[in-house]
């Protein structure tokens, strides 16, 4: 049997120069195996090539067999001539708009713009390719300053400088400072204050000069308060350091803007937490306690993690699920314990939308839209034991 000796490029693609980190494009390659007793075969469509086609260039290219058999004794390459426009360096042209940068913000990089420098001296903005870090987005913190920020383009790296200034106060308390930016940083150590409705909570009597837009909570606090930031509508982001495990009742209910929510320690998710939400994902992997309503009618959410060893209490997610919208509910039980589940926990308007029923009793085989993951070890348990087994045809086993 004749064996594969050579890769042989017989057309090369149509583009063959290239400024540094542009994607490879192989239009136009054709390449033949040549084999020991001298015949040729096309097999531009066997190779893969390093970097990939659409892959940034930034070496060489290399052409090589998908899936080496038993006619090529070793590895056949072949080197693809192209022209890279060397880089020299990356410098910073133009520096951010928003200056100085008050702590407790989102970092701001508009108005960066980041330029290669080639070794003819010319000039490409790479911003768009550009890594920074700290990221955009990132929440400023610590004290007043300096910062620095490192900013990548492949195995370039320049630097530049932001200052970091405090914005004003607008009112503070023993354990909590609201700032004109927006921000309300919370830093007792251990339980909020619970209150008995959102219009005792004491940054309430602010709302008319300036609207909450991130909260910051200092590593310490153990447990956000009921109704301690239930209704501000413009609340994007929180941060919840580790050192809390217990969220109250309505602490967050109708917030529609704040979209995502992670908590690695939470354990207790009160009742309606997060009613009348904007949410889309939240992530609390240690999750035990779901209580009742606690996401009540927050339609908009899309993925939630909890513990395997949670308990759902009945109507936990009254009217979160809307199974004639074509949306997709998908939860994540990740652990090693079975919890339980009322088989009441997903209510739903029936298929008339008259009245409401447990979605299991509306659509008897699956609930469309409710997909439920779980680890493979408690799957079979999850779908006979588990809400009494009434979601069995929604739940899945876990595949990460």
């Amino acid at each position: 049997e004749p064996s594969i000796v050579e890769l042989k490029i017989v057309s090369t693609p149509v583009k063959t120069d290239y400024d540094y980190g542009e994607p490879l494009d192989l239009t136009g390659l054709e390449v033949v195996a040549i084999y020991s007793d001298g015949t040729e075969k096309d097999v531009t469509d066997k190779i893969e090539t390093d970097p990939a086609n659409g892959e940034p260039v930034t070496k060489p290219v290399i052409i090589r067999l998908k899936d080496v058999s038993a006619d090529v004794s070793d590895e056949i390459e072949a080197d693809l001539e192209i022209n890279v426009k060397a880089i020299k360096n990356i410098i910073v042209a133009s520096y951010p708009n928003k200056r100085p940068q008050y702590i407790y913000d989102e970092i701001d990089y508009t108005g960066v713009v980041i330029k290669a420098v080639y070794a003819d001296d010319s000039e490409k903005d790479v911003t768009a390719d550009c890594s920074f870090s700290p990221a955009s987005g990132t929440i400023i913190d610590g004290e007043p300053g300096p910062l620095t920020v490192t900013v990548s383009y492949y195995n370039f790296i320049t630097n530049f400088g932001i200052v970091k200034a405090l914005p004003q106060i607008i009112a503070s308390g023993e354990w909590w400072t609201l700032y004109g930016n927006g921000a309300l940083y919370i830093y007792c150590v251990g339980d909020m204050p619970n209150y008995t409705q959102y219009e005792e909570v004491p940054w309430r009597e602010y709302d008319d000069v300036v609207s909450i837009r991130r909260i910051i909570l200092r590593d310490g606090v153990t447990s956000i308060g009921n109704y301690a930031f239930n209704r501000f509508s413009e609340l994007t982001r929180i941060i919840i350091p580790d050192s809390v495990t217990n969220i109250g009742r309505g602490a967050f209910a109708h917030c529609e803007n704040l979209t995502d929510i992670s908590a690695n320690s939470v354990i207790n998710i009160d009742e309606f937490a997060f009613a009348y939400t904007g949410l889309r994902t939240a992530y609390f992997p240690a999750c035990t306690s779901v209580a009742y309503m606690a996401f009540r009618e927050s339609s908009s959410l899309s993925s939630l993690t909890l513990n395997s060893g949670c308990t759902i209490e009945s109507n936990a997610f009254y009217l979160t699920l809307d199974p004639d919208s074509g949306g997709v509910l998908q939860i994540y039980l990740r652990g090693n314990t079975l919890g339980t589940c009322s088989d009441a926990a997903f209510a739903v308007w029936d298929n008339w939308h008259c009245y409401i029923e447990p979605a299991y009793e509306v659509y008897s085989y699956g609930v469309p839209g409710l997909e439920i993951y779980v680890p493979e070890n408690l799957l079979n348990d999850f779908k006979t034991i588990w809400a009494g087994g009434v979601y069995a045809e929604n739940i899945f086993e876990l595949t990460d």
